[in-house]
């Protein structure tokens, strides 16, 4: 009985590999998005001992460059490298920057880790359907 579960189970996520494919790379960029934005802040902050307001926007800008050069070459593909792509791109993220600060102000009474991570989640979802839809079309 197990074993025909786990064939089941494996059969299921065989056939919906392709469809979840996009999200998922999308998904391992901003873990690496959110290396980079960390180790440049430590970087900055611990290392070179500049004020927080200083390192934290050049860390998030480090982590919005790697987004943006992983995402549009393996993520979504896409053959367009211009100016304007690369503003809607940018107009994206300040959006969902502004979205997740709002979620964390509207769970601030949960702990500041758990707001953090459910405004985290919400703010993946949409950056990929707006990235998917408006920013990287072909």
């Amino acid at each position: 009985m197990i074993r025909l579960l786990c064939k089941r189970v494996l059969a299921l996520i065989s056939a919906n590999l392709e469809r979840y494919q996009q999200f998922l790379l999308f998904s391992i960029v901003g873990i690496s998005n959110t290396i980079v934005d960390f180790i440049t802040f430590w970087m900055m902050y611990d290392l070179l001992n500049l004020h927080y307001l200083i390192s934290q926007p050049v860390a998030y800008g480090a982590g919005v460059a790697n987004s943006y050069f992983w995402n549009s070459r393996v993520t979504f593909q896409t053959s367009s490298k211009s100016k304007a792509t690369f503003l809607k791109f940018v107009t994206v993220n300040i959006l969902v920057l502004a979205f997740t600060m709002l979620c964390m102000t509207a769970l601030s009474t949960f702990s500041i880790i758990v707001s953090k991570g459910i405004a985290t989640i919400l703010g993946v979802v949409l950056n990929f359907f707006l990235s998917k839809l408006w920013v990287f079309t072909n």
